[in-house]
Formats: C-alpha cells, sequence, structure tokens
C-alpha cells in the first residue's frame, strides 16, 4: 500500500531554502525522519516563491512529490480550505486504498483545523507534527467527530 503524506506548503518550510538557515521547515524535516512513497502538498503562495522550493525539496528527498497550487481569497478561509483539502483527499483515497499521512505543522490554524476534521470523519489518516523543540513526532487526536 502507498504510504502518501499530505500537507499545505507553509511560511516556514519555504524559509528552509535560505541558507544559514538551522530549521529547513515541518516539511523536510518530517521525510527526513520518516519514509513515504509520495508527498502532495497544497499551496496558496504565489508559484515563483513556490517553485524554487519543490525543487529544493526534491533533491532532498527520494519520495514522489506533486504539488498544487490553489486560489484563497484568504489563508483562513475555512470554507475554500475544505474545498481544497477535500478534493486532493477524496483524489488520492478515491481509486486504491492507501496509507495516509497528514503533516498538521504548516499551514493556519484554519487549515490544520480542517485536516483534522476531514481526516476524523471521511479520510481515516496518520497525523504528524513537526517542532523544533521536540522534531517530529506522531499525534494522536483524542476524540472522534460525527459529520451527520
Amino acid at each position: 500500500m502507498e504510504r502518501i503524506l499530505v500537507s499545505w506548503i507553509g511560511g516556514n518550510d519555504l524559509k528552509g531554502t535560505i541558507p544559514d538557515i538551522a530549521d529547513y521547515g515541518p516539511i523536510l524535516n518530517t521525510l527526513s525522519e520518516q519514509s513515504f512513497d509520495r508527498v502532495e502538498l497544497l499551496y496558496n503562495y504565489p508559484a515563483k516563491e513556490v517553485n524554487p522550493y519543490l525543487n529544493w525539496l526534491g533533491q532532498q528527498s527520494k519520495a514522489d512529490i506533486n504539488a498544487r497550487e490553489v486560489n484563497l481569497s484568504s489563508p483562513i478561509n475555512f470554507g475554500e480550505i475544505y474545498q481544497s483539502a477535500d478534493v486532493l483527499l477524496a483524489k488520492l483515497t478515491g481509486d486504491k486504498g492507501c496509507d495516509l499521512h497528514i503533516l498538521l505543522s504548516p499551514g493556519t490554524p484554519a487549515m490544520q483545523a480542517v485536516w483534522i476534521l476531514l481526516a476524523k470523519t471521511r479520510y481515516p489518516a496518520t497525523f504528524w507534527q513537526s517542532s523544533r523543540e521536540k522534531g517530529v513526532e506522531q499525534t494522536i487526536v483524542p476524540f472522534d467527530i460525527a459529520a451527520e
């Protein structure tokens, strides 16, 4: 079964390509400590900022990396975030089974909340966090959600 990591690209990830920065950002930190077959990323930054990051990330990891630009009127617009994340997760889980993993660290609190809502109701996944203080760790969300 294909092991897939899903995440938003965050500002700390984009800063990881700057020389002499000690922190490479949550995505690369996670890829350095965990093995995934594929990485699926969403972003709402300008492509001119993201493309150099994607090239750099591809050189750092053996995983197949795909990224999709999404247009959000605001990085805290729950409806638009939900639509973008739902489309991606439906596509990934639709045709065949996959071992789905979601990195919660990058993005806004609204983006994190939407990942949790979707994975707890429609797309079962393993959650991950990455921080300078604790490194990469699996995260347990200790509650269930019912969407009716």
